[in-house]
């Protein structure tokens, strides 16, 4: 469930990002598939892919607000929790 969840939120990004005559990528809709893509990987321990997904939200929503969108708030939370997830493999790993 959870890998045809990121094949399909993977295949609606990118063509999100080139919709919508070259806003895309800053379209609300594509940021909250890249919410939801972030999601999935966190669900798969795509703890990497989370984490990299979470930081082009972010970024993205920092770019269309001129305040601070809670959304982005919860995901610079959540990326404290991925990063101690990260840190835990490679200790483990070690």
């Amino acid at each position: 469930m959870w890998k045809e969840a990121q094949v399909q939120l993977v295949d609606v990004t990118e063509r999100q990002r080139n919709l919508l005559q070259g806003r895309g990528e800053f379209h609300p809709d594509r940021l909250g598939g890249l919410v939801e893509l972030g999601r999935v990987y966190n669900e798969l321990g795509e703890f990497e892919n989370c984490r990299r997904v979470a930081h082009g939200a972010v970024y993205a929503l920092g770019r269309i607000s001129t305040k601070e969108h809670s959304v982005a708030r919860n995901l610079k939370n959540n990326l404290v929790d991925c990063e101690n997830r990260i840190m835990e493999r490679m200790t483990v790993g070690v």
